[in-house]
């Protein structure tokens, strides 16, 4: 919702309107019993996701969410897509993504791309997967090859 609010230039005072509009089940009831309480002229979308988390997102999981943020690590057996996948269920604002995706690379994938000037998330992840990738070709078996054994075989003709 954000990136589509940004795209197409909506005002913010306009942003609420339409986002509210969106509000479903439990979050919409809630929305209809504090919004007279909390419109006003200073109201902004970052208040009302203020209120939404105190009601719907306690302190108590916001934290333990950022513990997870923080923590997260991609270990030997994740893949990139799997460590991707994990990365985007945790990450909470897209500012925290391509440094904290980063960080939490394997040792040569991230030696790879440390001081790389990579500013946006989906074009780390493309080169960590391409990294991978080429990791993974060069620590495969190789195939054999034909070694000549010194013998000849007949041809028909002999």
């Amino acid at each position: 919702m954000e990136k589509i609010c940004r795209i197409i230039k909506v005002l913010e005072e306009k942003k609420v309107k339409i986002r509210m509009f969106y509000l479903i089940e439990e979050a919409d009831i809630w929305w209809n019993t504090v919004k007279d309480r909390l419109i006003g002229s200073e109201f902004t979308w970052s208040k009302f996701l203020d209120e939404l988390k105190a009601k719907f997102c306690p302190i108590t999981v916001q934290r333990y969410k950022k513990t997870e943020f923080t923590e997260l690590r991609m270990t030997g057996s994740m893949t990139i897509m799997h460590y991707a996948s994990k990365f985007t269920q945790v990450c909470s604002t897209e500012e925290d993504e391509e440094r904290r995706f980063e960080e939490g690379l394997v040792f040569y994938i991230h030696t790879q791309l440390v001081g790389q000037p990579i500013h946006i998330y989906q074009e780390l992840y493309k080169r960590a997967v391409e990294v991978e990738r080429v990791n993974q070709k060069k620590l495969a078996p190789a195939p054999p090859h034909s070694q000549p054994t010194g013998l000849v075989e007949p041809c028909e003709k002999c």
